[in-house]
């Protein structure tokens, strides 16, 4: 006994045991694939224009945010990996250094208190950052990042929508020292952008030039911690 599928008018019928272990790895097979046939007991398939797998940066993308879900942080999560030759070699999400205690577990975060903007007064908050961590763990572990990808996703705790991803200058010169060529970050328009590691080494060289001429001309006031 088996059941027949209509592909493209013609009829092809599967025994009932081969239907179980396509209904386990793939779904229902009337709804999801044009083609399938048995041959020497091997199940090939073939999918139809309204199945199409995700792109291989969207995959990798989702296995952040899945990482961001780890991050105890009450203001924002974020989740980090590093691919290298198109394999995971480590995650990294932000959070307190090992052994120290998350903020929620105190009586909240210090920066929600003083109502201190995001990007800001990073030398309060007790967090490593998740491009760091990832970048950490690697080490930690005998991982080689270099020349790899950061795939980063970030995400508010309070609704879980997205949030724009894009590393602060501690984690670009973090990223730029650890050999990493390329940062690939979901942004919270559902855009997927792409940062070149090596013009942010020229960003940083001219930021720094210009911030040293304005305080030479005594046009450059210290920053005020807030």
């Amino acid at each position: 006994m088996g059941i027949c599928h209509d592909t493209q008018r013609q009829y092809i019928c599967f025994p009932i045991d081969i239907i179980k272990y396509i209904s386990v790895g793939y779904g229902l097979i009337d709804i999801s694939y044009t083609l399938y046939r048995v041959k020497q007991g091997i199940i090939i398939s073939k999918m139809s224009n309204d199945m199409r797998r995700i792109d291989k940066d969207r995959y990798y993308l989702e296995i952040a945010r899945a990482v961001a879900l780890r991050s105890p942080c009450t203001r924002a999560n974020y989740g980090a990996i590093v691919v290298v030759n198109d394999a995971i070699v480590s995650t990294g999400y932000n959070g307190p250094i090992r052994g120290g205690v998350n903020c929620y577990e105190v009586g909240g975060c210090i920066k929600d208190v003083l109502n201190l903007p995001h990007g800001t007064s990073y030398d309060l908050c007790p967090a490593v950052h998740a491009e760091e961590n990832c970048i950490i763990n690697a080490a930690r572990n005998g991982g080689q990042v270099l020349g790899g990808t950061l795939y980063l996703y970030g995400l508010n705790p309070k609704n879980n929508e997205v949030l724009d991803a894009i590393p602060c200058e501690r984690c670009r010169r973090a990223i730029i020292n650890s050999g990493i060529k390329k940062v690939v970050v979901m942004s919270n328009n559902g855009e997927i952008r792409y940062f070149d590691v090596e013009k942010w080494i020229k960003e940083d060289t001219e930021k720094y030039i210009n911030n040293l001429k304005l305080a030479l001309e005594g046009k450059l006031k210290p920053p005020i911690k807030k």
